[in-house]
């Protein structure tokens, strides 16, 4: 059920809001003032009323969509259990190379939405501007791509009390090879008529050495998804991992958070969702949000977002609206 005020998802039987407390049912209130009499006005950028704090509004940042070509689209959404979306994501292309970048913020850590704002932005950026001169190979413009996002991050840590942090996973698909960077335990995978192949490896404590010694018991334990590389001013390593691929055309690029793929955490359940989800006809853009759907209807713990490139012929993704 739809809340009337703030639009946020509750389950059915909730009685009142759980994001802005409004009596499930209700009426919305007058456009010109909050319940509590408070002008709109005085809102503020996440949609809180400035006399009573009730939010009246979800943040444009709770689902976002990007369209770039047919061929190229991305959707991130809050998701239907955190209060707000930590993730963000970009998409680029600079003539026959395209770019993707996606990051997801640590929830433990403070400001994480800011992390992952300030990470896609600094490694975009570097993207378009190396992407545009190719003076650079690709793994070395990835490379220091992501070394900027990282030290954008640690630039806004230093003007918080706290570390903020944040996963990056970043790729260039430049005609048939794509290069792929990243820290923490966002993913990429290619996806053909032969199945998935995930080509990132989680920095998590279950991919370790120390879960390799410990044995298969001590992998299922509940700690064996916790993340032992990030982006962050207390991050171990800054150092991201690189990986090259070539490609034969007709397959799909897909970048993840883990609010989707924990849902499909195999490569053959990823490539059967990618299956369903790839309708006749489906753009880009119509996949991500089937996606998103699937992980908000099973539940949408985390925040969710799914990026897709599909690579249609050796020249690239199709230039079609």
């Amino acid at each position: 059920m739809q809340c009337r005020l703030c639009e946020t998802t509750n389950p059915d039987d909730n009685m009142f809001c759980e994001s802005c407390g409004t009596r499930m049912g209700g009426s919305v209130p007058a456009a010109a003032c909050c319940t509590c009499g408070a002008p709109l006005s005085e809102m503020d950028s996440e949609g809180f009323c400035g006399g009573c704090g009730r939010r009246l509004k979800r943040p444009d940042s709770d689902h976002i969509e990007v369209e770039l070509l047919s061929d190229f689209a991305g959707v991130s959404d809050r998701g239907l259990r955190h209060n707000r979306n930590e993730d963000r994501f970009a998409i680029t292309q600079s003539s026959d190379a395209f770019a993707i970048v996606v990051c997801d913020g640590v929830s433990m850590s403070p400001d994480a939405d800011e992390a992952a704002q300030a990470a896609v932005q600094a490694t975009v950026e570097t993207l378009n501007e190396g992407l545009a001169k190719l003076e650079k190979s690709t793994t070395d413009l990835l490379r220091a791509a992501i070394r900027n996002g990282s030290q954008a991050v640690t630039e806004l840590g230093k003007r918080k009390s706290e570390s903020p942090s944040t996963t990056l996973v970043a790729a260039i698909l430049r005609q048939n090879r794509v290069t792929v960077g990243w820290i923490g335990d966002s993913r990429a995978y290619w996806l053909n008529g032969s199945g998935a192949v995930q080509l990132t490896r989680d920095h998590s404590w279950e991919n370790s050495a120390a879960a390799q010694q410990a044995g298969a018991e001590a992998q299922r334990a509940a700690n064996s998804h916790a993340l032992m590389r990030w982006v962050g001013a207390d991050a171990p390593d800054f150092e991201p991992e690189i990986l090259e691929k070539e490609l034969r055309p007709g397959g799909l690029l897909l970048l993840c958070s883990d609010g989707l793929w924990n849902y499909a955490p195999n490569s053959e359940d990823m490539a059967a969702l990618i299956a369903s989800a790839s309708k006749p006809g489906a753009t880009a853009l119509a996949v991500s949000r089937e996606l998103v759907e699937f992980a908000r209807a099973k539940g949408g713990h985390d925040n969710i977002t799914a990026v897709v490139l599909r690579h249609s012929a050796s020249e690239g993704p199709a230039n079609g609206g």
